[in-house]
């Protein structure tokens, strides 16, 4: 009867996971977006895509590394989002051919999943 507050978001975050598991599933969300739009880039299309490809994967970039600042998780991960983050970035956009955008697209969205999938992985724990 006497449950103190704090006892009672231990117990929410334990049935609904922890406040891990919705970053993760967040960052899932956002990382498949941008890989799916990332590997379709590879294919001819107008400018207009590749300018919204460069704000997402950014801001997708961007997102992981708050992530993973915001968790301690200072890794070497950290540098990997944030070299993305700076490559896509659509206020100071970096100039390249087109076959090695073509390249740093596929290479990009692959390190972004790996990012997620090691960095942000959580065991299912039940506490009772």
């Amino acid at each position: 009867m006497g449950q103190s507050l704090k006892g009672k978001c231990t117990a929410v975050r334990s049935q609904r996971g922890g406040l891990a598991s919705t970053a993760t599933m967040t960052s899932a969300v956002v990382v498949i977006t941008a890989l799916v739009l990332v590997v379709g880039a590879v294919a001819t299309l107008p400018y207009g895509y590749f300018q919204f490809l460069r704000v997402l994967v950014c801001g997708c970039a961007g997102y992981l590394w708050y992530l993973l600042f915001a968790s301690d998780k200072h890794s070497g991960w950290m540098v990997v989002t944030g070299v993305v983050a700076v490559l896509f970035n659509p206020f100071l956009p970096i100039y390249l051919p087109r076959g090695v955008w073509q390249i740093l697209d596929v290479a990009s969205a692959v390190l972004l999943v790996i990012v997620m999938f090691t960095t942000f992985r959580t065991k299912a724990t039940t506490t009772l």
